[in-house]
């Protein structure tokens, strides 16, 4: 019954043999009825994604200056890449006002579609006046609802809590400049989650690690010993009672070559590891017959600039 009515639903199945006496449970027929396969519908963070390039968010902020006046920053917010295409500065906003900054904020034809703002009194019936005259559809948010306009709202937090919580502004000149100053630094280089840790102008990955084999003793920092395995020679170095570890203080001066040789020989012929399984190296080599030059494995070799000399396995 359901392959020549593909679009009947388990009630309609179950109504038809009833006519006809049959009694059916729906849930039998629910459970052998072929699943129809439907094409999947998209989400709405999907629907949010596909649209985010065509919103923007305005909205006010103000900031106290060490003269007790108070100025208004006006702030615009493309959603897509979390650019603050727009702010000024003022200290008597007015709705003349608001509406030339977002027409210097959308130049010739790079208006969005769709412009998130709050009820304030401040935009009044110019600037929805000039919204639409530049093609855009306004959308309010409720009142006491900063949720719904979250993008602004949290850049707003972000200015106060790296920038304005740390400075003291004198004026509207300077707050001006503190913000551009910070502008230059929130483009290029902060990097947001939302944006899979990217900056809002895209910050390429510099991978600068050299491989170890490619790393010169002579000048690259991190060919030099780790503090841990410096630290593991030192303590090998008071098994030696020819040695002491205040010889190797810069303060103290160096290592002599002939205590050298002498700890290197106890090293090589006495010394045991356990990686060698309780033995020192130069009886592995006997052992194993191998020839004497593979003793270089062990060799000496000298680091930071000849203050200590290390060897290369441990």
């Amino acid at each position: 019954m359901w392959q020549p009515n593909p679009t009947w639903g388990s009630p309609k199945i179950v109504a038809e043999p009833a006519k006809l006496g049959i009694e059916v449970a729906k849930s039998t027929v629910e459970k052998y009825r072929p699943k129809r396969a439907r094409p999947p519908s998209p989400t709405c963070r999907t629907f949010l994604d596909q649209h985010v390039r065509e919103l923007v968010s305005i909205d006010f902020f103000i900031v106290p200056t060490a003269a007790f006046r108070v100025l208004f920053v006006f702030i615009v917010l493309a959603h897509d890449r979390r650019r603050i295409v727009h702010f000024n500065v003022t200290e008597h906003p007015t709705a003349q006002w608001t509406a030339q900054q977002i027409v210097e904020a959308f130049p010739f034809d790079t208006a969005p579609s769709y412009l998130i703002r709050d009820g304030d009194g401040i935009y009044g019936e110019r600037v929805t006046r000039r919204i639409e005259n530049l093609g855009i559809d306004e959308v309010v948010t409720a009142p006491a609802s900063p949720w719904q306009n979250a993008y602004v709202e949290r850049v707003i937090g972000t200015l106060r809590r790296e920038l304005f919580d740390h400075v003291i502004v004198r004026n509207e000149r300077h707050l001006k400049r503190l913000m551009s100053s910070y502008l230059d630094y929130y483009h290029p280089w902060r990097t947001h989650q939302s944006l899979d840790r990217d900056a809002p102008d895209g910050r390429p990955i510099r991978r600068t690690v050299v491989p170890y084999a490619q790393r010169n003793p002579a000048t690259s920092l991190n060919s030099r010993p780790s503090t841990a395995f410096t630290m593991s020679i030192f303590r090998r170095l008071h098994e030696y009672s020819g040695l002491a570890t205040a010889s190797l203080l810069p303060a103290e001066g160096r290592m002599n070559f002939r205590d050298g040789q002498e700890f290197q020989q106890y090293y090589n012929q006495e010394r045991v590891h356990a990686s060698l399984g309780g033995k020192p190296p130069a009886e592995v080599c006997r052992e194993s017959s191998k020839d004497q030059t593979e003793l270089d494995k062990f060799r000496w070799e000298i680091h930071c600039r000849g203050l200590v000399q290390l060897p290369m396995t441990a």
